[in-house]
């Protein structure tokens, strides 16, 4: 009986034995199966932050190594294997690999470090004469067109791009003489030498069209009446070297409008699809320019971060419209008495040339008083002063077209000679019989925009139109709600001046 007894006690113990060595083949057969992967194959980090990398199912000690210490380093392991690790991005942007190897195996995460969206390092630069120019051109202009819309009734958005604007009336520039010439200098650029400020503009687009962070396209062209009119080859050729303007020399018929209009469509990265309707029967020329931008945010929104809010637009309805939010750092500026910021464009790491400014009015004053406020001075001063502050962020995204003549607006700045049948235009063509001057009927623009949760994309178009003259040979992050109408512009970093500059009083999405 005692003898019966013991045998049977071995019985459990025996299949205890047996279940353990079965969950540990298995277990060692799971390892076996289950390769080691980490669990991210890239990561994007920004200077001075950190990030945490592990590798999944490591059957052993993991060894931890970087390709580039002052870009990304290894800043903390942890678990029995090693196989976390806390990654800690350098003071320099850039690229590397951070290495795990396992055994034999080596897996690989590419590190990309960026620059703090919020601290692009620029040189600010001293504000030139040219600078200044440019933009009391642009704010004139802008108040110009906000005041001839509420004359004719129109409360829309506006938009416009002192940049095309100033880049076609500067390719009629290099044509002008006499008193046509003394006031285009007066009023684009401030008494600057129409040879001096197109060497400006022309030196301004080439460094932004070099950009590798973001698209900034700028093109002109020059169309003339074939047989009507003879072109100055002088004129051409400064032209040629200022803005790299194609010429062409054609039939001012019904292909030619389509052709135009092709052009301009193509040039402006498919934005702008018209901006020639006909060519009246004493159109001798046209100088067209596109100016097409469009770029990535440097730090995207998040779209998780999304949330439909209310905007109050300008007629005092209520819309409702997506708004970005975040609370990041951001550069702060101050204008008038009106709030903003600066958000950078750019491509993974790196930073671009462009930057979007939102300048909310001071409370109770609508959008078009503090638009007459501004000047040029204390434009550039603001954007020069911006530091960098913690911003709780409320952004609506938008995106519509606007489209005006200019020709009125400009004589009302003080170009008038251009228009009339005294223009001096006689570096631009010789006299002919059938054209024996030459004047500016029409100053077309049109723009368009839309802005995202990844970006921003821009487009221009500005036609000068050239007809024969009848004439005888703290801790606490500052709240910034854009939910009612504000300014906001596309500026130049290393300058400041503005790309192109306009008022949301509505939401188009």
């Amino acid at each position: 009986m005692e003898r019966r007894t013991r045998k049977r006690t071995w019985i459990p113990l025996f299949c205890f034995l047996l279940i353990g060595f079965s969950l540990f083949f298995v277990r060692i057969g799971i390892h076996a199966a289950v390769k080691p992967s980490l669990s991210r194959k890239s990561i994007k980090i920004t200077v001075g932050k950190t990030k945490t990398l592990k590798v999944r199912h490591a059957s052993r000690k993991v060894k931890w190594t970087t390709t580039n210490k002052k870009i990304a380093k290894i800043k903390k392991k942890s678990g029995k294997r090693k196989q976390k690790v806390v990654i800690k991005a350098g003071k320099k942007p850039g690229k590397c690999y951070i290495k795990a190897k396992i055994g034999k195996k080596t897996l690989k995460c590419k590190i990309i470090v960026k620059k703090k969206a919020g601290a692009a390092k620029v040189d600010k630069k001293e504000i030139t004469s040219e600078d200044l120019a440019f933009t009391n051109f642009s704010l004139a202009l802008l108040k110009k067109t906000v005041q001839t819309d509420k004359a004719n009734g129109i409360y829309d958005n506006v938009l416009i791009s002192p940049d095309s604007v100033a880049t076609a009336l500067g390719m009629a520039e290099i044509g002008a003489a006499g008193q046509t010439l003394a006031e285009m200098e007066k009023i684009l650029s401030g008494g600057i030498t129409a040879e001096n400020y197109n060497k400006y503009l022309s030196d301004l687009n080439k460094r932004l069209m070099s950009s590798k962070a973001l698209i900034y396209a700028v093109s002109n062209s020059i169309w003339a009446q074939e047989g009507l009119v003879d072109v100055r080859q002088d004129f051409l050729q400064n032209n040629r070297n200022y803005h790299n303007a194609d010429f062409y020399q054609v039939a001012f018929d019904g292909q030619t409008v389509k052709d135009m209009n092709t052009w301009v469509y193509d040039k402006s990265r498919k934005m702008i699809d018209k901006i020639i309707d006909d060519l009246g029967k004493d159109t001798r020329m046209v100088l067209i320019n596109t100016v097409a931008f469009e770029g990535q945010w440097a730090q995207p929104f998040r779209k998780t971060a999304i949330q439909t809010e209310i905007f109050n637009a300008y007629n005092g309805s209520k819309q409702n419209v997506s708004m970005l939010k975040d609370v990041e750092d951001y550069p702060y500026l101050e204008l008038k008495g009106g709030k903003g910021f600066a958000k950078y464009y750019g491509k993974d790491y790196m930073i671009g040339e462009i930057a979007f400014v939102g300048l909310l009015p001071p409370e109770g004053m609508d959008v078009d008083t503090y638009i007459e406020s501004l000047d040029a001075a204390s434009f550039l001063a603001s954007w020069n002063s911006r530091t960098d502050t913690r911003i709780d962020l409320s952004l609506p995204k938008f995106h519509y077209d606007y489209g005006t003549e200019m020709g009125g607006i400009l004589q009302d700045m003080g170009i008038k000679t251009a228009f009339t049948d005294d223009a001096d235009f006689s570096r631009m063509a010789n006299p002919t019989p059938e054209t024996p001057a030459l004047k500016i009927s029409k100053v077309l623009h049109k723009t368009h925009i839309e802005l995202d949760e990844n970006g921003t994309k821009a487009a221009a178009a500005t036609a000068v139109v050239m007809e024969k003259a009848t004439a005888a040979f703290g801790n606490d992050p500052v709240k910034l709600r854009f939910d009612r109408p504000f300014v906001y512009a596309l500026v130049d970093i290393s300058t400041g001046v503005a790309l192109f500059i306009g008022a949301v009083r509505n939401i188009v999405q």
